[in-house]
Formats: structure tokens, C-alpha cells, sequence
């Protein structure tokens, strides 16, 4: 996003924003002692207008990943986002406003917790391994995420104007923190055609502690459908290690990967629901409803 060519409408929505909140803490009754920490991305709203950031952030309070947090069985969740989309350089609030504070609140918050996990796309990828390696989590899940930003900075000047006032943090590069990981896997899931990802997929490549799924497409997020991340994310480490044996060094067809996760029972029940909402969404635009 360029900051400095948005709406004033929209730049006093996203101080007002930031002046506080953009963490949400959520506690449920579930079976494991497990505290997943959710980093949205820069999906958050689009496109970048007044009106869409009041509908989204200010009456929506919108989170990514909050209807999938609901479906894991765990026992508290963190939800952290970024209003101005800019890979979390700012952190998330004016009391929270750096990469390192964001670490400091999250290690605190989690402090009593028997495992962490870690989940984002893109951005929300980035900031999900830089949080769960310096904070020694059970297991990363990141869907397109960053390993670098040097290849952002370089081919979106315009679009990344306070990211790139802060380039010489010490988190453009995660190369050190990951060559230093000794304890926690890191779940990458790419599509093998995305241009986006290409410089990412290669870091991936060279530590072993990056466990790749590597998919047909060229989506840049997550490459399959998006029902299975609720039964993905509900899985221990040793269930996704199997699952990473199953699939290593293959490219991955996205039909046969949510089978072998949802198990084909749960796979048809959720593929006629998503079918059956395709359908009666289309129906409805040709009369000129809008859902």
C-alpha cells in the first residue's frame, strides 16, 4: 500500500486504528494446553479506501484466521494484525509498535502455556516464523510467507514506503534465526507457479528445519481449498510430519491433499457445502443480490 498517495479519509482511519487494539485474546474450554497465535496478512481489506477499511476494521473488527481459530481444539488463540499492512515494522499499535515489542507481548502472554503454535499467510507467514522461532514454538504454519523481504522491497518501492524507511531491521532477512533453529518445524505450503514466492521457495530449500509442500498453481497464499485448514490445523507434530514424508519432493495436487487430510468422508461433505454456496452465489449475482 502507498501510504503516501492514499486518501486522507482513509490515513486518519488507519492512525485511529493504530492508536490502539489490533491484538485479540480469545480462551475456550478445549482438550489441549495449546496457545496458536494467529498473524493476519496484507488481505486484511482491500482495496485500499475509506470505505472498505470502516466495513472491515472499524464496524467488522476483522481478523484473519478467527473463523478457523474457532474450529481448533485448543485452549486460547492470539489474533494480531497489521492496519498498515506493512509486515508488522510498525507492530500493531502504538504501544506495541515493533517487531520486538510484538515478541515481548506474546512471550508474556504465553508464558504459561505447555505448546505454541504459530500461523499466518504471506506477511502474516513472516511474521508467524520470526514469532515462533525466537519464542521456541512447537510448530510454525506458514502459507506463502516470507523467509525475506529484500524481494519485496525491491520489486513494490512505491507500495511499501514505511517498510522501506525501516530496511536495515534486523528481521529483512530471517536467514540467521533460521540456520540457528534446532527445535521447531517450520510448515511451508507454496505453489510451485507462484512468481511471488520463488525467492522464498529457495531459502525454504537450504534448512531442513522448513518442511515444504510444494503445490500445483500459482497462488500466492493458501494453495488449496480453504476448508481443510481447519482439519490441517488441528493436527499434533507427529501427524504432520507423516504427512510431510507422505508428500516430500512431490508436487502436490490440491484435490488429493485435502482428501488425505479431511479423509475423503469429511472431503465430499465439504466439498458439495463449498459447491452449493458457488452455486447459490451465482444465482443470486445474476439477480442482483450480493452476498
Amino acid at each position: 500500500m502507498n501510504y503516501n498517495q492514499i486518501d486522507n479519509n482513509l490515513k486518519e482511519l488507519i492512525e485511529a486504528a493504530y492508536s490502539e487494539g489490533n491484538v485479540l485474546l480469545e480462551k475456550k474450554s478445549g482438550i489441549r494446553d495449546c496457545t496458536y497465535i494467529f498473524s493476519s496478512s496484507n488481505g486484511l481489506y482491500f482495496p485500499n479506501t475509506a470505505s472498505v477499511f470502516t466495513r472491515e476494521i472499524v464496524h467488522n473488527d476483522r481478523y484473519e484466521w478467527l473463523n478457523i481459530g474457532k474450529s481448533i481444539n485448543n485452549n486460547k488463540s492470539i489474533f494480531l494484525r497489521d492496519v498498515y499492512k506493512q509486515w508488522y515494522s510498525k507492530g500493531v499499535n502504538t504501544s506495541i509498535n515493533s517487531i520486538e515489542k510484538i515478541i515481548s507481548f506474546c512471550k508474556k502472554t504465553t508464558a504459561n502455556a505447555d505448546e505454541l503454535i504459530t500461523v499466518g499467510a504471506s506477511s502474516g507467514g513472516y511474521l508467524s516464523v520470526i514469532i515462533g522461532l525466537l519464542l521456541d514454538a512447537k510448530s510454525i504454519y506458514s502459507f506463502s510467507g516470507q523467509f525475506q523481504l529484500e524481494t519485496t522491497l525491491s520489486l513494490d518501492k512505491e507500495n511499501n514506503a514505511i517498510l522501506r524507511e525501516m530496511s536495515d531491521n534486523k528481521f529483512v532477512h530471517l536467514d540467521k534465526i533460521l540456520t540457528n533453529n534446532i527445535n521447531t518445524n517450520i510448515y511451508y505450503f507454496v505453489s510451485k507457479g507462484s512468481v511471488f514466492d520463488q525467492d522464498d521457495l529457495d531459502i525454504a530449500r537450504k534448512h531442513s528445519c522448513i518442511k515444504i509442500f510444494l503445490f500445483k498453481g500459482e497462488i500466492h497464499g493458501v494453495p488449496f481449498y480453504s476448508f481443510v485448514l481447519k482439519y490441517l490445523l488441528n493436527k499434533d507434530d507427529r501427524e504432520m510430519l507423516s504427512l510431510f514424508h507422505f508428500f516430500e519432493n512431490k508436487t502436490i495436487n490440491p484435490v488429493k491433499f485435502a482428501i488425505k487430510v479431511c479423509g475423503l468422508f469429511h472431503f465430499i461433505i465439504e466439498f458439495a457445502l463449498l459447491l452449493n454456496k458457488k452455486i447459490l452465489k451465482f444465482f443470486l449475482n445474476r439477480r442482483g443480490v450480493n452476498l
